[in-house]
């Protein structure tokens, strides 16, 4: 049972066009306490994704990489130019804790070879982003 004055009034719905007081019905909706009597100290620390070359910096044909996530799910990994347009996809599926090799053989979505210059690796999952700058000299 609401007792108290009341704070405020919500008309939702759509509101164009006519309609009258006497169609209107006023319902109280109490606010939601989402507290429970079950307290916790424990906090699941997800580490993120990692990053380690397994090649040179710049390079000239293709680079290696090895990417370790600490849990399971999906990992999404992309090469993209200078300006920010994604060249090719290397990954993007489900895969397990530990480590994984991505490679990239300098060549965009269509199999050609991108021209020489800066390029980003950018791996990512639920848990973080990290970005790789890359130099390919051809």
């Amino acid at each position: 049972e609401f007792e108290g004055p009341i704070e405020s009034i919500r008309i939702l719905g759509n509101l164009q066009g006519i309609f009258f007081l006497d169609d209107i019905r006023l319902t109280s909706v109490l606010p939601y306490d989402p507290s429970t009597a079950i307290t916790s100290n424990f906090r699941l620390k997800i580490e993120p994704i990692e990053i380690s070359s397994t090649g040179s910096n710049p390079f000239n044909g293709s680079v290696s990489f090895q990417v370790s996530q600490s849990i399971n799910e999906f990992l999404f990994s992309s090469i993209y130019n200078a300006v920010g347009q994604q060249t090719r996809i290397l990954k993007d599926s489900f895969t397990p804790i530990g480590l994984h090799r991505i490679e990239w053989d300098g060549r965009d979505h269509q199999g050609s070879l991108v021209a020489s210059g800066v390029y980003f690796l950018q791996v990512r999952n639920r848990t973080g982003i990290v970005n790789k700058k890359l130099l390919l000299l051809r």
